[in-house]
């Protein structure tokens, strides 16, 4: 997935695997307790 394009507003949130690579990408609508991120987070943690 293509996750380039400006940020339109502060706490938009990136998420970026150990690699230094994004691999999510959130809008600042997005909270930080939303079941879309935190799952996103958690799937990211259990990868090798």
């Amino acid at each position: 997935e293509d996750f380039r394009g400006e940020v339109s507003w502060n706490f938009e949130k990136f998420l970026v695997n150990g690699a230094g690579v994004v691999v999510g990408r959130f809008r600042s609508a997005v909270e930080p307790s939303d079941e879309r991120l935190t799952d996103a987070i958690d799937t990211l943690l259990a990868t090798p």
